[in-house]
Parts: structure tokens; sequence; C-alpha cells
């Protein structure tokens, strides 16, 4: 093997070890991990003078986890129950998150079907925001 041969070969590695390191450190920055729940979260009460509200529904939240990554992707796993007698549909109008600096934003686009009183539990992306998400609301039909 030449000078030469053994100077690309260097530099081949060089750039493989960079680009390997990138694309872990960019692939660690894509993980979501569950945000610290807040004791208290459903006190939280900032002003809605956009009057921005979740469409009322035959749903309820029993149980949520707010994720998120490095790059600001806010997701949750919400587990709801569809409360009437009858086939229900959830979808993106009817879930609203509540974000630490007081915005309210609804999922992206999604649907899920429902059974009578059935529950099930399913993963929410509320795409990418600086602000962490305090909590995730429905509104019943009897508000």
């Amino acid at each position: 093997m030449n000078k030469f041969s053994i100077i690309i070969l260097f530099i081949s590695s060089i750039t493989f070890i960079g680009i390997s390191e990138a694309s872990q450190e960019n692939a660690e920055n894509n993980v979501l991990t569950p945000d610290e729940s807040i004791i208290g979260g459903d006190l939280i009460e900032f002003p809605n003078d956009s009057r921005i509200y979740p469409d009322k529904s035959d749903f309820k939240i029993l149980n949520s986890i707010i994720m998120s990554n490095l790059k600001g992707e806010r997701w949750a796993t919400i587990t709801v129950t569809n409360q009437a007698q009858g086939k229900r549909t959830l979808n993106q109008d009817q879930v609203l998150a509540l974000f630490a600096d007081g915005t309210r934003r609804f999922p992206l686009t999604f649907t899920q079907e429902f059974k009578s009183e059935q529950t099930v539990s399913l993963i929410i992306n509320f795409g990418t925001n600086k602000f962490p998400i305090l909590k995730i609301m429905t509104r019943d039909k009897k508000d």
C-alpha cells in the first residue's frame, strides 16, 4: 500500500467516524422521553382570551403521559374512554393541550374509533414547541 492510499484510507475512516457520531447524536435527539409530572397540574389556569376549547364530546381522558425530545417535539400517550352507549370517533378537534406559556394547541390530525364505553390508549402528536405541555384536556357535552 502506498502513502497516497494510506492517506485516503485514513481520511475516509475519519469521515466515516464523524458521520457515524453525527447520526447517533441525531438519533438521540429524536428519542422521546416522558416529561416530569406536575403535581397540581389540574389547577393551572391561564387566561383563554382567544376562547380556544376542544369540541364537546363523549370522551374522557383517564390518564396522560406527556413526552418530548431534544428537537422540541411534543407527544402524549392518552388513555381515553368513550362514555357514550354507542360507537364514537375521537379526532384532533376534541383534544387540546395547554402549554407552559399559556397557549393552547390541538394535536396533528388523527382519528380513533371507539365502541360503546370502550377505553383505548393512543399516542398523539402536538407538533414542535419550545414550551412543554402542562395538561391535555377534552370537553364534556354537558359543559
